[in-house]
């Protein structure tokens, strides 16, 4: 049985990644449709509201009024955000950030931006918290991100904060969003709607996710395999340069990068291998340039991160187990001992 088809809708701008989205994203389940670049974002993606089931977005397209005016009108959507990894939140905490040296990587940061906004329900956005996901969330409790947290996205996935602030400003701001209880339940019976109609469509459940067969790295054919490690390891240098100087940068990098391994299926040891030879490759340049490497062993602290949301990701991908069957216990005389019997 075939897979549904998402359509994708994009504010990409630049040229070449236009080309380069629509290059990755063919063949696929997908269908990128392209928002006018002289339209209104928030009144292009109204128009096409029961149309569209996730953005393909660049970064620094939307400013604070359009993010305000999509909270306000209940449209914000499963994100991919093409951009230099640099922790900042363009839309909301469940979106997904890719560079644009990475582009291989696009369908899976696609499942990876839906399943991460349907597991964390449709973003409820009263008071600052509740959002879709936060950008840590994906990774469950192990994760508050490199170095322990204290990052934005660490504060969203505990539900108290939320990107672009408290609603009741935004919406304000957003232009004219009616205040009070029916704009409230209008808002959330559409938020409602869209996270409905992609599980009804695609079949996530919402608290474990759903992959591809077809895309697991196994089953790439030998050139498409080449260039998705190749990405993936770009994707894990940005991990290593942030990791200890910026927090929020290291997140996305790692969020980017657990995506992909986790929906590509990727065996645990070609991570300690990619791991590993950067670290190689570290050590000799800076042996060629004079200065000490030691200290490059605290860098398995990152795979020990890595290790950490991976093994999360798996633990939730597991189906839940079906309740028990309540059973009713009886005593039992046996050799003049009483013990109990469950019995139906």
């Amino acid at each position: 049985m075939p897979e549904p088809e998402l359509t994708i809708a994009s504010l990409l701008r630049d040229a070449n990644l236009i080309a380069a989205s629509a290059q990755w994203l063919r063949g696929g389940p997908y269908r990128l449709e392209l928002l006018p670049a002289d339209a209104d974002p928030v009144e292009a993606l109204e128009a096409r509201r029961d149309g569209i089931d996730a953005l393909l977005l660049e970064q620094g397209t939307l400013g604070a009024p359009a993010v305000a005016a999509l909270e306000a009108r209940g449209l914000l959507l499963p994100a991919v955000v093409i951009g230099a990894v640099s922790g900042r939140v363009e839309l909301h905490g469940a979106e997904v950030h890719l560079p644009p040296d990475q582009l291989e990587q696009l369908t899976y940061s696609i499942d990876a931006a839906v399943a991460r906004f349907l597991r964390h329900g449709s973003p409820s956005l009263a008071g600052g918290g509740g959002r879709p996901g936060g950008a840590a969330t994906d990774r469950g409790s192990a994760a508050s991100g490199p170095r322990g947290g204290g990052s934005r996205q660490a504060a969203v996935a505990d539900g108290q904060a939320g990107p672009g602030g408290a609603r009741n400003a935004g919406a304000t701001a957003g232009g004219g969003a009616a205040e009070g209880p029916q704009a409230e339940a209008e808002e959330a019976a559409e938020r409602w709607k869209l996270a409905n109609r992609l599980r009804d469509r695609l079949g996530y459940l919402g608290i474990y996710y759903k992959r591809d067969p077809a895309r697991f790295l196994r089953h790439l054919g030998a050139n498409d395999r080449e260039e998705l490690l190749a990405s993936l390891t770009r994707t894990y240098r940005d991990l290593l340069l942030s990791y200890f100087r910026d927090p929020a940068s290291a997140n996305q990098a790692l969020e980017s990068f657990v995506n992909t391994a986790f929906f590509s299926d990727l065996p645990i040891t070609r991570v300690v291998e990619i791991h590993m030879n950067l670290i190689d490759r570290f050590g000799k340049q800076l042996q060629l340039e004079g200065h000490k490497n030691d200290f490059l062993q605290d860098y398995r602290l990152a795979l020990l991160d890595v290790m950490a949301h991976l093994c999360e990701m798996y633990r939730r991908s597991i189906p839940p187990d079906p309740p028990l069957t309540s059973k009713q216990a009886t005593p039992v005389s046996l050799d003049g001992a009483t013990t109990l019997s469950s019995e139906p």
